[in-house]
C-alpha cells in the first residue's frame, strides 16, 4: 500500500518533506534529550545524526515499503566511524549493539519467511549502533511491541489484512528516539 492510498500520509511523497520531517524529528528529540540529560555536544550531534537518518528512512519506508541501500549502507558505515571518536568502550558498546540487532532481525527475517524485509534488518544495524549493547534489548522490545500493537489495531479496524505489509523501520526509529529521551542509550548519559 502506498502513501497515495492513504490520504493522511500523502505529504510523504515529497523528498523535501521527507528531509524536513527527519530534521524536525531529530531536532525535537535532541531538544527533549538535552532538557533531561547532558550528553555533550559531540554525543548530541551523533545522536541527532542517527535520528535524522532513521527518520528519513522511516518516512521513505512508509511511502515506498523500501529502505534504500544508497542511504542505509553508507549511514551504517558512517555510524561506525562516528563511534570510534567516542572512546574504545563506547565504540565496543555501539558495534556490539549493532551486531545483536542485526542478528536478531536477520533470524526474524529468515524464520518469518517474508514477514520482515532485509531492508529492516539493515536499518536495524543503525538502530542497534545507536542503542548500544545495553540498550538494544529494550530497543527491540519497544520496536516489536509497537509494531505488533499497530498491526493488531490495523487488523481489528479492518484497515489491513493479515498478509499485508507494514513498514517496520518507523518503529525502529521511534524506539531509538525513546531510548535517547530516557537515557537508555550509551550516547545519552
Amino acid at each position: 500500500m502506498t502513501a497515495r492510498a492513504l490520504p493522511a500520509l500523502s505529504w510523504t511523497t515529497s523528498r523535501t518533506w521527507m528531509l524536513a520531517s527527519a530534521a524536525v524529528l531529530a531536532g525535537l528529540v535532541l531538544l527533549a534529550t538535552n532538557a533531561t540529560q547532558e550528553p555533550g555536544l559531540y554525543r548530541a550531534c551523533v545522536a541527532s545524526s542517527y535520528l535524522a537518518v532513521l527518520a528519513w528512512v522511516a518516512v521513505h519506508d512508509i511511502r515506498t515499503l523500501r529502505a534504500p541501500n544508497v542511504v542505509v549502507l553508507p549511514a551504517a558505515a558512517a555510524a561506525v566511524v562516528l563511534s570510534t571518536h567516542l572512546g574504545m568502550g563506547d565504540f565496543t558498546e555501539a558495534v556490539a549493539g549493532g551486531a545483536v540487532a542485526f542478528a536478531v532481525l536477520l533470524v526474524t527475517a529468515i524464520l518469518g519467511r517474508g514477514a520482515m524485509g532485509f531492508g529492516d534488518v539493515k536499518v536495524g544495524i543503525i538502530a542497534g549502533l545507536a542503542a548500544g549493547l545495553h540498550g538494544v534489548f529494550m530497543m527491540l522490545v519497544l520496536t516489536f511491541g509497537m509494531g505488533g500493537a499497530f498491526a493488531g489495531v490495523m487488523l481489528l479496524a479492518r484497515l489491513r489484512r493479515r498478509k499485508d505489509v507494514v513498514a517496520f523501520t518507523p518503529f525502529l526509529a521511534i524506539a531509538v528516539a525513546i531510548l535517547f529521551m530516557t537515557g537508555g542509550s550509551y550516547l545519552i548519559r
